[in-house]
């Protein structure tokens, strides 16, 4: 697979869920973090059975996490000036999620 696939798989994860949470925001925003996780699981498992032929599959991650890093860094943080946006514990384990979880779908597709 090319790395301009993996990169526009990793701008769609975002690009989805930005605007889901924004829709979430304003419906349910109490509960807002864990349907952003769930959706955000089924959603990597989307795009992880896509690329499940990579080799390195944990470098997919890896990209993936560095591109949603820096999308929440410009438009949560400076453009939406959400300087509390990295508080939240809801993002991080998203992160470790977007980190492991196609190495293991890759690892229960065997």
């Amino acid at each position: 697979m090319k790395l301009g696939r993996i990169l526009l798989y990793g701008f769609l994860i975002w690009v989805i869920l930005f605007f889901i949470g924004w829709f979430l925001l304003t419906v349910v925003p109490n509960s807002m973090h864990i349907l952003m996780l769930i959706i955000g699981v089924l959603l990597i498992y989307t795009f992880s059975k896509v690329v499940i032929d990579e080799k390195q599959i944990f470098m997919v991650g890896i990209v993936w996490l560095i591109i949603n890093f820096i999308l929440d860094l410009i438009f949560m943080v400076f453009i939406l000036k959400n300087e509390s946006y990295y508080s939240e514990w809801s993002i991080w384990v998203f992160y470790f999620i977007l980190v492991i979880e196609p190495a293991i779908v890759k690892q229960l597709s065997k």
